[in-house]
């Protein structure tokens, strides 16, 4: 019989101590449910809708279009290397021509 007392008094403290929820808290609770529902329908949609969208394999590798750029890039230095040439021979010309004109000035 003590044991049955000791067992009825341990659960009525225990449950005395556990929290009482609110309604507020109940209400809380649903609107998140109702919440999490709508946001797992919208998932829904868009793995839907990603499943439906057809992605076609790309036309160039990828292999392919690095060639394409190192050729693309060695085509470019070279013609950075050949303005350097022409701006060169551009001022060395530029320099005889003023010589010249220094030594034969025209007469005006």
């Amino acid at each position: 019989m003590s044991r049955i007392v000791l067992s009825l008094v341990a659960v009525l403290a225990l449950s005395s101590c556990q929290e009482k929820a609110t309604p507020q808290d109940i209400l809380k609770y649903e609107e998140q449910e109702k919440e999490l529902e709508a946001l797992e329908e919208k998932l829904d949609e868009l793995r839907a809708k990603i499943a439906s969208t057809k992605n076609d394999p790309p036309e160039i590798s990828v292999a392919d279009l690095q060639k394409q750029l190192e050729e693309k890039e060695a085509a470019l230095t070279k013609l950075y290397e050949d303005q350097a040439g022409l701006e060169k021979a551009a001022k060395e010309a530029k320099e005889r021509l003023e010589e010249y004109q220094s030594k034969y000035r025209i007469p005006e």
